[in-house]
């Protein structure tokens, strides 16, 4: 019985699995939105920050697009960024 056990053990240690590579797309794109939110507890009209200035209110940052393309060895990478924080 012990032998038998071994034998299993020992073929189900050794199986292979073999992986296949995922189809790649020639082109990639990818991108992120970047928002805030302030609400002042004191309530005060405007209080800048270097981010949002106007109380209770939601201000877009940045809308950044990027395209990436992988040719072989090299690759290429394209961004575009638009709003406040894209100019800076």
């Amino acid at each position: 019985m012990k032998k038998f056990l071994t034998a299993i053990f020992s073929i189900a240690g050794t199986t292979c699995a073999l992986a296949q590579e995922a189809p790649t797309s020639p082109l990639e794109f990818s991108g992120s939105v970047d928002t805030y939110y302030k609400y002042d507890f004191a309530k005060r009209p405007n209080i800048p920050t270097s981010f949002v200035s106007d109380h209770n209110s939601v201000s877009l940052g940045m809308i950044d697009l990027a395209l990436k393309k992988k040719t072989g060895k090299a690759s290429f990478v394209g961004e575009i960024s638009f709003g406040p924080r894209g100019q800076t």
